[in-house]
């Protein structure tokens, strides 16, 4: 009777815990290889588009993969930009993505992170605005191959991180996500 007694005590253990338990996410997009983990017990889908190609202002040539985690309670989309040459990848380039992006937007009460911030080892710019909705979005923009490079950085490649999704499973997306680029 006291085994059994264990037993069910163990599986009621079990069923309250598995749900909080983050799910990792990993897979191609494009000739990256994204990973991260997704910190929610509402039900999400990880989706990857067809990439897109462009011209920068300057003729630089591009190749825009992505990548979407569409879920009951929020929203996150994955943007990897694969350059032709390097580009600058430095904190300033990065802030400039923001920018742009949140007046993209048009959300109100935008504010860029006053420091940066650490994303897959490297530095990355953090900003966010109030949706017309009332929805928060963060955006988060850094180089996962920036080199240092007379003074600053440069690198092949952007990741431009957009979330609806609260600030908790947000920053846990953030501090799990690795994009490993091609040599």
């Amino acid at each position: 009777m006291r085994f059994h007694l264990i037993i069910v005590l163990v599986i009621m253990m079990l069923a309250e815990i598995g749900p909080s338990l983050a799910a990792h996410e990993s897979g191609k997009v494009g000739p990256y290889v994204v990973s991260f983990d997704v910190n929610t017990t509402s039900q999400y889908k990880v989706i990857v588009d067809l990439p897109t190609n462009g011209t920068t202002s300057d003729g630089a040539k591009f190749t825009r993969y992505y990548l979407s985690v569409d879920g009951d309670d929020g929203y996150a989309s994955i943007i990897l930009t694969g350059y032709e040459k390097n580009m600058s990848a430095g904190i300033d380039a990065n802030k400039d993505v923001v920018t742009s992006a949140l007046k993209a937007l048009g959300g109100t009460d935008s504010k860029i992170n006053p420091s940066t911030v650490g994303v897959d080892s490297h530095q990355a710019v953090l900003g966010s605005c109030k949706y017309p909705t009332g929805e928060q979005i963060f955006i988060v923009s850094y180089s996962p191959d920036a080199v240092p490079f007379n003074g600053t950085y440069i690198g092949k490649t952007d990741c431009r991180f957009v979330s609806t999704y609260s600030w908790d499973v947000t920053r846990n997306m953030l501090g799990t996500l690795h994009v490993a680029v091609p040599k």
